[in-house]
């Protein structure tokens, strides 16, 4: 697949950072800098930040993999999720995979999982097994602290206390058995499952889930023309659509055209960038996935 940079401008600048220009343009080329530093300042202050998952204007905050925690991303823990609604998310995208005894549990996927907590026995771990290992990763402010991988029982406990709360799911194993498995819990309803491909899509439907999120990462989007034309008929069915950064940057006009709100995920680097996020919004974004 293609891949492109994002480059997004700081809004603070200096002015060294323009070229001295001399002559009767002068004075016009000093303006308009200036003209563009006021617009950038103002542009990335008014970024209307919102955590109402209903709300199809920008821009919606998802907590990725439960939103980053004491500087670090992809913990899918208790604490992440813990710290994130405090400080006033309500929307949480996690990941799940199944233990060995069939419990499905918050983690990316089992390799990532074994390095987080060091695990030296059989993958998948039994259930109990995965609750005893903490994660022990090394963060930009904490070093070596640990965390606690979600579970549905957390899950169940914090978001029957809390009423706002959305779940966005990822899985990159079984989507079928997790949405079976989630379609008998307490917290069904504000359940927002992502798909990974139209039949997906359709399966989810089927099983009675309302508001579907279909992610292209795992599509053949090598051709955008094409990935939009097979999207068009299923759109009106979608909740949102959710597409790499870079994607956006390059096929924005297409993708707003399908007349559903659209979401973006990237590394956290760029992903968390203001300036990026109002450069988005000017495009048509709907919301980011934040960690």
């Amino acid at each position: 697949m293609n891949t492109w940079s994002i480059s997004v401008p700081s809004p603070r600048m200096s002015w060294a950072d323009f070229p001295m220009v001399f002559g009767r343009n002068a004075m016009l080329v000093t303006i308009l800098a200036l003209m563009a530093l006021l617009y950038a300042e103002v542009a990335v202050a008014e970024v209307p930040y919102h955590h109402d998952i209903n709300n199809r204007k920008c821009c919606l905050v998802i907590a990725h993999a439960g939103g980053g925690v004491e500087g670090n991303p992809y913990t899918n823990s208790e604490e992440a999720v813990l710290s994130n609604l405090k400080a006033g998310a309500r929307v949480f995208e996690l990941d799940f995979a199944k233990t060995s005894d069939g419990k499905w549990v918050g983690t990316h996927d089992w390799g990532l999982w074994t390095n987080q907590t060091q695990y030296k026995g059989n993958v998948p771990p039994t259930y109990g097994e995965f609750s005893q290992h903490k994660l022990v990763v090394q963060g930009q402010r904490i070093i070596n602290r640990s965390y606690k991988a979600v579970t549905m029982p957390f899950l169940e406990s914090v978001m029957t206390r809390n009423k706002k709360i959305i779940l966005i799911t990822d899985t990159k194993y079984n989507l079928a058995e997790l949405a079976n498995t989630l379609k008998g819990s307490e917290i069904f309803n504000r359940i927002y499952p992502q798909a990974y491909s139209l039949e997906e899509v359709e399966m989810l439907a089927g099983l009675g889930y309302k508001r579907i999120i279909l992610t292209i990462y795992k599509m053949d989007i090598s051709n955008p023309d094409r990935l939009t034309r097979r999207i068009a008929p299923i759109a009106k069915n979608l909740h949102a659509l959710t597409v790499p950064m870079d994607y956006f940057a390059e096929n924005h006009e297409a993708l707003i055209k399908l007349g559903v709100p659209i979401y973006t995920h990237g590394p956290p680097a760029n992903i968390n960038s203001r300036e990026l996020h109002a450069r988005f919004k000017r495009f048509g974004i709907s919301g980011f996935y934040v960690d």
